[in-house]
């Protein structure tokens, strides 16, 4: 048996030369979606706030 953490992998290898996986083959592409999609949305949320942002008092912008 061997097992691997990132990317989720569990192989079991039989002494008749066969293998299995026990992991199915969509979890590793959901886990980097959700990756992706948590980066994205942080950035989102990040950039968002900073927009919207009102400058401190006593400083004036030039419009």
């Amino acid at each position: 048996m061997s097992v691997d953490s990132f990317p989720p992998s569990v192989s079991r290898h039989w002494t008749s030369g066969h293998s299995t996986e026990a992991v199915w083959f969509w979890a590793s592409p959901l886990l980097y979606a959700g990756l992706a999609c948590a980066v994205a949305c942080s950035v989102l949320l990040l950039v968002n706030r900073y927009k919207d942002r009102k400058p401190p008092r006593g400083i004036e912008l030039d419009a």
